[in-house]
Parts: C-alpha cells; sequence; structure tokens
C-alpha cells in the first residue's frame, strides 16, 4: 500500500506502474468528483466521473473480459 508521505505524486504513480489501473485524483478531479486513469499498457485515458470509471472497471472484471478498457 502506498501512502501520502511515501513521496511525490510521480513517485507513487511509477510505484504501482504494474497496477492494471491506477486512478489519478488531485485537487482539479477531487472538485469534479472525476479521476484521470492510467492503464498499465501505457494509455492515459480521459478524465471520467468516478463513479463510471469503477462501473467500467467492474464490468470488464465481472464478465471477465481479457482487454484493460473496452472503448
Amino acid at each position: 500500500m502506498v501512502h501520502a508521505e511515501a513521496g511525490s505524486l510521480s513517485a507513487r504513480v511509477r510505484e504501482t506502474r504494474l497496477a492494471p489501473y491506477q486512478f489519478i485524483l488531485g485537487q482539479a478531479e477531487a472538485a469534479n468528483g472525476e479521476v484521470a486513469i492510467r492503464l498499465r499498457d501505457g494509455r492515459r485515458l480521459p478524465v471520467h466521473t468516478a463513479g463510471d470509471a469503477i462501473a467500467r472497471v467492474r464490468a470488464l472484471i465481472q464478465s471477465h473480459d481479457t482487454r484493460l478498457w473496452a472503448d
């Protein structure tokens, strides 16, 4: 588990780069209830609402889909 005091945001993102999904939550995203999404394969997706991002990941997992993200 990565803790807030473990370094800069960039350092924490690099540390977790093997995770399939990274939801990046900065001040702008937090103010709007959104997350920036990065995928393990290096793609950076547009900002999504937190609920939409979670629902899309959940649907992929429940369907046993092998894709990281369904476009």
